[in-house]
């Protein structure tokens, strides 16, 4: 691999944009991250591109998902004005891919509570977000809909068995694994 490569971290996002690898934030173990690195894996080789507009804060646990050309980061936890307590997201940042212009996005309806470790897929113009855990160690089983043409979220009620509260659970194209913690 060449060129310059990100430091080793976990909870972070990692997000195909053709044949590149769009991989934010994490946790290094210590700090959260907030910083931006693309892995072009038709020359193997990693960069780290300028960014610019509202970069979300450093986080870990969040996700991300593409709709066209724009990569939609939603939730997470980073540290709060207390270095030793941690603030759970609810918030949405979009990177232009393209641009590399990072926008805070205001929502209309019902978000999703601030959590981490959820789950976040792309189907259409809309994002997906599922479960996850909240700030107090809870885990969630909700389901919300973000219609990225109008910017609004709705709270998807279900029928039928409850799903088990669940987070950690992981995502691939046309697969989504529901196990989880």
């Amino acid at each position: 691999m060449k060129g310059t490569h990100p430091s080793p971290r976990d909870s972070h996002s990692s997000t195909a944009v053709g044949s590149k690898l769009y991989v934010f934030g994490g946790t290094d173990g210590t700090s959260p991250l907030d910083d931006l690195f693309v892995l072009d894996t038709a020359t193997n080789t990693w960069g780290k591109p300028d960014v610019f507009g509202d970069v979300p804060a450093p986080r870990e646990g969040h996700s991300a998902s593409l709709i066209g050309d724009n990569l939609f980061v939603f939730g997470g936890c980073g540290k709060s004005s207390d270095p030793s307590e941690e603030e759970y997201y609810n918030d949405l940042h979009v990177l232009n891919t393209n641009t590399f212009v990072w926008k805070k996005i205001s929502t209309t309806g019902v978000s999703p509570i601030p959590r981490d470790i959820h789950t976040c897929s792309s189907y259409k113009n809309c994002c997906i977000v599922m479960g996850g855990e909240d700030g107090g160690n809870a885990y969630l089983y909700d389901v919300h809909i973000l219609d990225t043409e109008t910017m609004a979220w709705r709270e998807v009620k279900t029928t039928g068995a409850e799903l088990m509260p669940r987070a950690g659970e992981r995502r691939a194209r046309h697969i989504i694994l529901l196990w989880g913690m």
